[in-house]
C-alpha cells in the first residue's frame, strides 16, 4: 500500500505539472491576444485561424506514428503536438514524442510568452488611459 500511495502521489504531481505548464502558456497567449484585439470578434482570430489548425495537425485525434515520414517530421515543429502528448503521457502514461522535450517546449513557450506579455505591459500597449 505504501508503494502504491507513493506512485499515486507521483502521478498526481505529474498531472499537476502538465496542467500548470500548459495553462500558464495558454494564459499568457490569451493575454497577448487580448491586448491587440480591438473588439470581441478579434479575440477569436488567433484561436480560429492558428490554434485550430495546429490542434488538428497536432496528433489530437490520431497518433503521429500513422503519418508518412515527411508529415511526421513536419509535425515535430508543431508546439501543440508536444502539449497534446504531454497530456497523453499524464493520463495514459505513453506519448508519441519524448516527454522531456515536450515539457521543455511547454516551459520555453510559457517563458517566452511571459516575456512578451511583460514587455507589452511595460510599454503600455493596448492599455487605456
Amino acid at each position: 500500500p505504501v508503494a502504491q500511495r507513493r506512485l499515486a502521489d507521483l502521478v498526481e504531481q505529474r498531472d499537476w505539472l502538465i496542467a500548470t505548464e500548459s495553462d500558464t502558456a495558454e494564459g499568457y497567449r490569451a493575454f497577448i491576444n487580448g491586448v491587440f484585439a480591438k473588439n470581441f470578434d478579434q479575440v477569436n482570430w488567433i484561436p480560429t485561424f492558428i490554434l485550430t489548425p495546429l490542434t488538428y495537425f497536432g496528433g489530437v485525434f490520431y497518433s503521429i506514428n500513422l503519418l508518412p515520414e515527411w508529415a511526421r517530421t513536419l509535425s515535430f515543429a508543431n508546439p501543440v503536438l508536444h502539449m497534446v502528448n504531454a497530456f497523453r503521457y499524464g493520463f495514459l502514461g505513453r506519448s508519441d514524442v519524448h516527454v522531456g522535450l515536450a515539457f521543455g517546449i511547454m516551459a520555453l513557450a510559457a517563458l517566452a510568452l511571459f516575456g512578451v506579455a511583460l514587455w507589452l505591459m511595460e510599454r503600455g500597449t493596448g492599455l487605456r488611459d
